[in-house]
């Protein structure tokens, strides 16, 4: 395997796509990567508010073969992708950041959720964001503040803290 500059976490979409491409790099490993991150810093950031593991893993192994086999259905196959809470994805829930919504489990993707996962894109989980996306930093009652990654007691600012 080939030497890489920096940790996986932090690529650009392009730069996995070219790893995955080279065989380099598989999207289990950039998703195992992305996990031990979130299992780092989510306690202290609070920016992922919704996730589902199974499903991460089982997206990052599919795309995987999709790749071994050059099948792959997109440059973005692969390519872990965080969505904003206030935009609809299957089985996470989809807050807005508001207790009004705090239950709400939607059925069905919304149409760019759609799009990236039919480009292979892994929906690693859901982004906090401030009370119905309105303010200028993320903090809510449903899920609380989310500090910068640099100074977690700051806010890293809105409308997507996470």
């Amino acid at each position: 395997m080939k030497q890489l500059d920096g940790p996986l976490h932090e690529r650009t979409a392009t730069e996995l796509s070219a790893l995955f491409q080279s065989g380099d790099v598989s999207p289990v490993e950039v998703t195992d990567a992305c996990l031990a991150q979130y299992e780092r810093w989510n306690q202290v950031l609070n920016a992922i508010v919704a996730i589902d593991k199974i499903a991460i893993h089982e997206a990052a192994a599919a795309s995987a073969s999709r790749w071994k086999d050059a099948s792959q259905l997109s440059p973005l196959d692969g390519v872990p992708v965080v969505i904003k809470d206030n935009i609809r994805v299957a089985s996470l829930t989809a807050t807005w950041g508001s207790r009004l919504f705090r239950e709400d489990i939607p059925e069905q993707d919304e149409l760019a959720v759609t799009r990236l996962r039919a480009a292979g894109a892994i929906i690693f989980g859901k982004a906090n964001v401030p009370e119905l996306a309105l303010a200028g930093y993320t903090d809510n009652k449903v899920f609380g503040a989310t500090g910068n990654p640099w100074q977690p007691e700051l806010t890293p600012g809105g409308s997507s803290g996470g």
